[in-house]
């Protein structure tokens, strides 16, 4: 049976980790801007943002470009007028 010590201490290393997570992923996103850590840490949520918007939009042109790929039920048709008065179409 767990006390509510160790699930204090296992809740305090969970913390840790995520803390020690978060410095980290915002070091890859750039340099820390902001006068203070609060400021710093808006800043990297900010640029969190931003990448999973760009994340999120690429996945959704490789998924068109995937549903898209060998299509060749569609047919394209190509309609002038001739020099006559007459209509013409052809399918491509």
């Amino acid at each position: 049976m767990m006390t509510l010590l160790s699930v204090n201490r296992s809740l305090m290393m969970t913390m840790g980790i995520l803390i020690n997570f978060w410095r980290l992923w915002s070091y890859a996103l750039g340099r820390k801007e902001g006068r203070s850590d609060k400021e710093a840490n808006i800043v990297a949520g900010i640029r969190t943002f931003i990448l999973l918007t760009y994340f999120v939009t690429n996945c959704f042109i490789v998924a068109n470009a995937v549903r898209h790929w060998n299509n060749t039920g569609t047919t394209v048709w190509i309609c002038a007028d001739k020099p006559n008065d007459a209509y013409y179409c052809s399918r491509r």
